[in-house]
C-alpha cells in the first residue's frame, strides 16, 4: 500500500529561526544600553538639581531668599592647588549685599587671579557669577565693590570691570584701589612652584597696585594720580572746604589714608545737600 499521507515538514518561524532570534536578541540589547545611557542623564540631572536645592536651601537658612542662588555658581579647581593667587588665602568673615536688597553673610576670599570673589558654603566654594548686582561687599574690616573701570594705554581709552578696595566709607565719591598679579621671577621670589611644578628659578604671584578714583558711586573708576592739583580738579565745586579740612587735620594729598579722610569729608558735606 502506498503511503500517499507524509509529514509536513514544519516550515522556520520567528520563533525558531536563529537568524531571527539573534536579531531580537541584538534589539534588546541596544534597547537596554539606550535605557541606561538614559538612566544616566538622568541622574546627572538628579544630582545637579539636588546641588541646586542644598544651596538654595542653605541660602533660605541664612534668611534670605531661594532664587538669589542664582547668582552663585560652584568654583572650579581649587586655585591654591598653583602660586597663591588670593588677597589673603585665608578666609575672613564677611557680608554682601545685592542691589536687590538681599544680605548675605558668612566666609569670604578675593582670588586676584581669577577676578572672583569667593565664598565658602557647607565646605564647598563658590564665586559670584553676576558680579555686577552686588552694592557692596565687606570682608574683614575691608570694603570692596565690583565696577567697570577706565585706563589709558598708549593714548588709547581701554575698558573692564574689577573688584577694588574702597578705602574710604562708601560714599558718592570714592577712593578704589585696584589690586592684579604679575609673576615674580626675582631672587626675592617666596616659591619655586608654578602651577605645581619645581622649577630652577624661583617664582611666585606679586601683587600689583593702582589708585581710582570713582566720582559717582554708579559711575566708572578713572586712574588717580594721589596730588593736591588732581584731587581738585576731580571736586572742583568744595576747593576751598577740601583745602581748610585738609590744612586744619594736617592731610595730605599723597598719603591714601589722608586721602580717603579728604573724601570721607566732602561725601559728609555733599550728603548735607
Amino acid at each position: 500500500m502506498i503511503d500517499i499521507f507524509h509529514r509536513k515538514r514544519k516550515l522556520p518561524t520567528k520563533k525558531n529561526n536563529p537568524k531571527f532570534i539573534d536579531k531580537r536578541n541584538a534589539i534588546r540589547m541596544k534597547r537596554m544600553i539606550y535605557g541606561l545611557f538614559l538612566l544616566l542623564i538622568w541622574q546627572m540631572v538628579i544630582q545637579e538639581s539636588t546641588l541646586k536645592a542644598q544651596t538654595q536651601s542653605m541660602y533660605v537658612i541664612r534668611g534670605s531668599e531661594a532664587h538669589s542662588m542664582q547668582y552663585f555658581s560652584q568654583a572650579k579647581a581649587p586655585a591654591d592647588m598653583w602660586l597663591n593667587p588670593y588677597l589673603d588665602a585665608n578666609w575672613a568673615e564677611g557680608f554682601m549685599l545685592f542691589s536687590d536688597s538681599i544680605y548675605w553673610s558668612g566666609d569670604l576670599r578675593l582670588d586676584l587671579y581669577r577676578k572672583q570673589m569667593e565664598m565658602r558654603i557647607e565646605g564647598d566654594t563658590f564665586f559670584i557669577s553676576q558680579p555686577f548686582i552686588v552694592n557692596l561687599i565687606k570682608m574683614g574690616d575691608i570694603y570692596f565693590t565690583y565696577c567697570p573701570y577706565i585706563d589709558q594705554k598708549r593714548d588709547k581709552n581701554t575698558f573692564g570691570a574689577d573688584y577694588f578696595e574702597v578705602l574710604n566709607e562708601p560714599g558718592q565719591v570714592n577712593l578704589l584701589l585696584r589690586r592684579g598679579l604679575r609673576v615674580d621671577e626675582s631672587s626675592n621670589s617666596k616659591s619655586s612652584l608654578l602651577f605645581g611644578l619645581p622649577l630652577d628659578e624661583k617664582k611666585s604671584f606679586a601683587q600689583t597696585k593702582k589708585y581710582y578714583l570713582q566720582i559717582d558711586k554708579d559711575g566708572p573708576a578713572i586712574p588717580f594720580r594721589r596730588n593736591k592739583r588732581n584731587l581738585m580738579k576731580h571736586l572742583p565745586d568744595k576747593q576751598q572746604e577740601i583745602k581748610t579740612f585738609a590744612k586744619r587735620n594736617k592731610l595730605g594729598f599723597s598719603d591714601p589714608s589722608d586721602v580717603a579722610k579728604i573724601i570721607d569729608h566732602y561725601n559728609a558735606i555733599y550728603s548735607k545737600k
